[in-house]
């Protein structure tokens, strides 16, 4: 049933994203056009009809960039609320599944339009300016990346590994942290989105808080000393997978609080 969430999600989303991604590339490609006309990117005393086009092509797609990315908060935190909290809740929760199910679609959907935005960034910048000048650069930063890779020896996998692992939990606790605010303020007959705004708050206190905490234990004199000594390995042996640790246990924490809530506290009217 999860697949079929998903797939469901997916559909209900795409409407919104594919033609927003279409627009960035088709921006990408005109922008293209312009530099390779050598069209200047700024306004002129004198400017000519190409110069102009050429500015507005260049603010359009700064707009739509932004745009991407407000939407993909918007439509996040929107699926959520409207389907599971809102009126649609009442069709949903008469579906033959957990409510941490329809959480998880809304989760996983989230992340992948997460990465297909920055995909969309990266590609259309890449069309907009590649170039020889581009890939030399490229090319100079890539035998940088490989002198690196050289020094990091063993340690490479360990640190790609768990630095793939940090982001993709960090994506799942940011995301499930909005989810448990909405699931918070929903608890309130009057006023859920200002109690959603101070539940957000209030998580976010107690995150930075800890996270005080922890900048006070790294100021220890051994952890200095080790870090001093091999600030790599120390990385790779302890911060990450502390900071691994860390996200778990929010993920963990958070899951739990939204299936209490969506399952014993469920306030839809």
């Amino acid at each position: 049933m999860l697949g079929k969430l998903l797939k469901y999600e997916i559909k209900a989303t795409a409407r919104v994203f594919i033609p927003l991604y279409g627009i960035v590339f088709l921006l990408a490609i005109i922008n293209r056009i312009f530099s390779m006309l050598k069209t200047p990117f700024y306004l002129e005393e004198n400017a000519n009809f190409l110069s102009v086009s050429a500015n507005v092509t260049i603010t359009a797609y700064v707009l739509m960039i932004f745009a991407i990315f407000i939407f993909t908060l918007v439509i996040m935190i929107q699926r959520f609320y409207k389907s599971l909290l809102g009126d649609e809740g009442y069709l949903m929760f008469t579906l033959p599944v957990r409510p941490m199910e329809h959480v998880i679609a809304k989760l996983i959907t989230s992340v992948m339009w997460i990465v297909a935005s920055c995909l969309t960034t990266g590609l259309s910048l890449l069309i907009w300016f590649a170039n020889k000048e581009f890939f030399y650069g490229l090319r100079y930063v890539w035998d940088e990346i490989l002198e690196l890779m050289a020094e990091m020896g063993p340690r490479l996998g360990a640190f790609t590994a768990e630095m793939i692992v940090l982001v993709v939990l960090s994506m799942f606790s940011t995301i499930l942290a909005i989810y448990m605010a909405m699931s918070i303020g929903q608890q309130f007959n009057n006023h859920r989105i200002l109690g959603s705004f101070g539940a957000y708050i209030g998580i976010n206190v107690a995150g930075n808080f800890i996270g005080s905490l922890l900048s006070l234990a790294f100021m220890m004199p051994w952890v200095q000393k080790n870090f001093e000594y091999d600030p790599l390995k120390f990385l790779v042996n302890w911060i990450m997978p502390l900071g691994i640790v860390i996200d778990i246990a929010c993920v963990a924490i958070f899951v739990l609080v939204i299936n209490y809530l969506l399952t014993k506290k469920l306030n839809l009217e």
